[in-house]
């Protein structure tokens, strides 16, 4: 089989487990991109960002990134127990225009922003 992510052949054992599902990925990539949630507190002038995200690293390509996006789902569940004034999705468009929407969103005092992969969120000047 050819996973998915790093589009490496490989075997596994088979058994009467894998009958009838086969593992899109392989063990390493398994190992390598499992899904731990993080968060960042973030202070503002108002109140705190709080800011999860699943993966420290880039990931290499948007292929990676479709097939990781449904590991999401851990954050949308953290996301139903919280009650937060604001909630954004942070993906690269978000990122490019963050400058021009920030403003109507710092008077809030409980934000929450939320990615797939890890963003420097303290090196933009709407913090200060």
């Amino acid at each position: 089989m050819q996973c998915k992510l790093c589009k490496e052949i490989f075997n596994i054992e088979n058994s009467y487990a894998f009958l009838f599902s086969f593992p899109k990925v392989c063990p390493s990539c398994t190992q390598k991109y499992r899904p731990v949630l993080h968060q960042e507190t973030i202070p503002i002038n108002n109140g705190v960002i709080n800011y999860y995200y699943l993966y420290g690293e880039n990931l290499l390509n948007f292929e990676q990134r479709c097939y990781l996006d449904r590991n999401l789902k851990i954050i949308y569940q953290k996301l139903r127990l919280l009650e937060e004034e604001v909630v954004i999705f942070l993906d690269n468009v978000e990122l490019k225009t963050i400058g021009m929407w920030a403003k109507y969103i710092l008077p809030m005092q409980k934000i929450t922003f939320f990615s797939l992969v890890y963003h420097d969120l303290t090196k933009w000047m709407f913090f200060d």
